[in-house]
């Protein structure tokens, strides 16, 4: 890429990239958060106190704490138990696989 870029892009330092997992909660996710960590949900579960997660919700909500990534890890977790350890984790994860048909078109 030495002819296509300038000299300082290609000297730079490796740089991570960050996913905009704030931007998600507060807007395309607010519904999923909603849902899947609700007071609900997360007593049926038996992992964490409920007002625990309720707690993260709110102040990042508020903007008191920037709580994405907690949210964003419990979001995570309870995705994954519900495709891999709950009852119908088959189904589901079918629903999330790629059909060899799609994956080829």
């Amino acid at each position: 890429m030495k002819d296509v870029l300038p000299a300082e892009v290609l000297r730079q330092p490796k740089a991570g990239f960050a996913a905009p997992v704030d931007y998600w909660l507060a807007n395309d996710l607010r519904e999923m958060v909603d849902d899947l960590l609700s007071e609900t949900n997360i007593r049926d579960r038996g992992l964490f106190r409920p007002e625990v997660v309720r707690r993260f919700v709110d102040e990042h909500r508020r903007g008191a704490e920037d709580c994405s990534m907690q949210i964003w890890q419990f979001l995570t977790l309870e995705n994954w138990m519900r495709i891999f350890l709950d009852a119908g984790a088959e189904q589901r994860a079918e629903e999330f696989t790629p059909s060899h048909e799609a994956l080829t078109a």
